[in-house]
């Protein structure tokens, strides 16, 4: 099996941002497996891996509502350029304390809205088109995080605690998943899946 990457796309449009935006590209109604990037000297440095079997435009509007209203870690995206985390907002996201932090949210969402545009408009977006199959789609996607996890130079870029379902044990593998795309750090370039 092959997965072909589409992209880079960008986020947002702007005057200094040559990207095409996915939510315009003909792959951006496809489905499958997506990758959220920070390009740096030696390739892509991902920093987010998700999967849908919805088109790819309708996840990623959710992701910006999500980056927006404070329920994701905003990342620094000069320092994921350098293979550094640096989280300038710690995200809500299923935090047993989120319903406390509303306030301190809404304190500085002024400036978290800023870090999140600039982290969107330095961030490239890679599709991997594949079957509509939920089944299939969480075995890539676990498949992928797990070696990035598993990489001593960028295994801390990541969360921790994805939801992850990868290949079980009593699952047969299936024939390698061959990426192919540009050079994502810590990704190589077969997955058994």
């Amino acid at each position: 099996m092959q997965l072909s990457v589409t992209g880079p796309f960008g986020w947002l449009p702007s005057s200094d941002y040559s990207l095409p935006r996915v939510f315009d590209a003909p792959e951006g109604r496809t489905c499958g497996v997506y990758l959220f990037t920070v390009p740096t000297d030696t390739g892509q440095l991902i920093y987010w891996v998700g999967q849908t079997t919805q088109a790819f435009q309708t996840r990623l509007r959710d992701h910006v509502r999500q980056y927006f209203a404070g329920t994701y870690s905003v990342l620094d995206p000069d320092a994921l350029a350098k293979c550094q985390r640096v989280v300038l907002w710690k995200g809500m996201w299923f935090r047993k304390d989120s319903a406390d932090r509303f306030e301190e949210y809404l304190d500085a969402a002024g400036n978290i809205a800023a870090h999140t545009r600039r982290l969107l408009q330095a961030s490239q977006v890679f599709l991997m088109p594949a079957q509509k199959d939920k089944r299939l789609l969480a075995r890539i996607e676990g498949a992928i995080v797990n070696c990035l996890y598993a990489d001593s130079t960028v295994g801390h870029i990541l969360d921790r605690g994805y939801h992850l379902a990868p290949r079980w044990e009593k699952e047969e593998p299936i024939a390698t998943v061959r990426v192919d795309g540009p050079d994502f750090l810590g990704l190589p370039r077969k997955l058994v899946v």
